[in-house]
């Protein structure tokens, strides 16, 4: 499984092909319409399947990376809250 890094920091998101789609692993969680727009596609505890039969969204996988990147800083700054 493959797997998306910033910074070497911990891994944004990850993602592996299969016989019918491709999977993104973890999905954030977000507002209704953040939540409408993973509603075109099937999802899963965590996970979106993108079909390979169908165009590739794009623009919708970067705004999930952007979206576990701002949910990893969130954690990281509360881990670093907690040490003080």
């Amino acid at each position: 499984m493959g797997s998306r890094r910033r910074r070497g920091k911990a891994a944004a998101s990850y993602f592996a092909g299969y016989k019918t789609h491709i999977g993104i692993y973890p999905v954030p969680r977000g507002t209704a319409a953040f939540n409408k727009m993973l509603s075109a596609y099937r999802t899963g505890k965590g996970t979106l399947q993108f079909a390979l039969d169908r165009p590739m969204p794009y623009a919708l996988v970067s705004k999930i990376v952007k979206a576990r990147i701002k949910e990893n800083a969130a954690k990281a700054a509360a881990k670093g809250q907690k040490r003080k």
